[in-house]
């Protein structure tokens, strides 16, 4: 990730590769973004698990993120960078098993990640059309936002819970600085709507 991206870009697994970059260069962006924390990052721990015809490693690092390399030999192995961009069995069996508010949470978790991550476009694309036409008719409009009015490394905490008749939930949520250094806190409320399987829309006050 840090000296040879081109060699990091052919190790990712080809799902999750398609469905998170473009080509090369949106994933050497990518890599330049984080440089930051792959510099820093740390396994504080890992799970084990025997898949049918190769073993997975899901490691977590000292800021929670979690990368998995599916192994098929000995130093041959595919790698995913979060648990978000793709749908991973685990975390559908885990979404399908909770209540309304828990997947809020969950979903809500994805968000946070991924504006955590750098990855913008991901973000954007969980907010609701209607939203994004109001406030942010562009990607580039939704970034200059996110830069500017969320800390580099966020931590959501779940204040209040609100249910609109099962259709509209809304989650008041104060965020902090993960990293400690501003101790500004931020207060936004989410408003959520829940579609069909694990796809949902976002939005939230500007």
């Amino acid at each position: 990730m840090l000296f040879n991206q081109e060699l990091a870009y052919e190790k990712l697994d080809e799902n999750y590769r398609k469905a998170k970059f473009a080509n090369l260069s949106e994933f050497k962006a990518y890599a330049l973004n984080n440089s930051r924390r792959f510099v820093t990052a740390k396994v504080t721990k890992y799970q084990k698990t025997e898949k049918n015809g190769y073993i997975q490693y899901a490691c977590t690092d000292l800021d929670g993120r979690v990368y998995i390399f599916n192994e098929t030999a000995t130093k041959r192995y595919t790698l995913i960078l979060d648990t978000y961009t793709i749908e991973l069995p685990e975390f559908t069996s885990k979404y399908n098993s909770v209540n309304p508010r828990e997947k809020i949470i969950l979903n809500l978790n994805k968000f946070m990640q991924s504006i955590n991550d750098k990855d913008y476009k991901y973000a954007y694309n969980l907010l609701a059309d209607s939203f994004k036409n109001m406030n942010f008719k562009t990607l580039a409009d939704f970034e200059n936002y996110a830069k500017t009015n969320f800390f580099s490394e966020n931590e959501f905490e779940y204040k209040e819970f609100g249910d609109e008749a099962n259709t509209y939930y809304t989650y008041e949520v104060l965020i902090k600085d993960k990293t400690k250094k501003d101790t500004k806190e931020i207060n936004k409320t989410f408003i959520m709507l829940l579609e069909e399987g694990t796809n949902f829309k976002l939005s939230f006050n500007v």
